[in-house]
């Protein structure tokens, strides 16, 4: 919510896919338009978006679900993927008390091998590792057709 929130004079057509429900009723509460759906199996129409973003959501995806996910989130995109996540090589972290919560994942290598050659990679940005940064991690990967 809060990245779409952050972007809502930039792009005005703006949806969340959020199936949290307290997260979602935040977004819809500041004006968002939000979904309940997964990124694994969206109901938008091919090419719905100029712009699809993730912010920490790839992150989340288990490795039996990445693929699906991937294929669903290029299939909606039209123009551009942007993906702000931590990066590594396909390490599960723990996550909440989860064991295996979070994957940190190459994830502009995984799109593209995935994307049936609609997007390439472009700009691929990395954070150094500052102990004071919140982005300390991320990575943010844009792919363009």
């Amino acid at each position: 919510g809060w990245n779409l929130l952050a972007l809502k004079d930039a792009i005005p057509h703006r949806c969340g896919v959020e199936p949290n429900d307290y997260a979602r009723s935040i977004a819809i509460g500041r004006g968002i338009m939000a979904v309940n759906e997964m990124c694994d199996d969206l109901s938008f129409g091919d090419n719905s978006f100029d712009l699809v973003l993730t912010a920490g959501l790839l992150i989340h995806i288990p490795p039996r679900k990445l693929g699906r996910s991937i294929r669903e989130l290029v299939r909606v995109a039209d123009k551009a993927l942007l993906c702000l996540e931590y990066a590594g090589d396909g390490e599960a972290i723990p996550y909440r008390g989860i064991k295996k919560g979070i994957w940190k994942r190459r994830y502009g290598r995984e799109i593209t091998s995935r994307a049936g050659g609609k997007f390439s990679g472009g700009l691929h940005w990395s954070e150094p590792e500052l102990e004071e940064s919140p982005f300390r991690g991320c990575n943010a990967w844009l792919l363009t057709r």
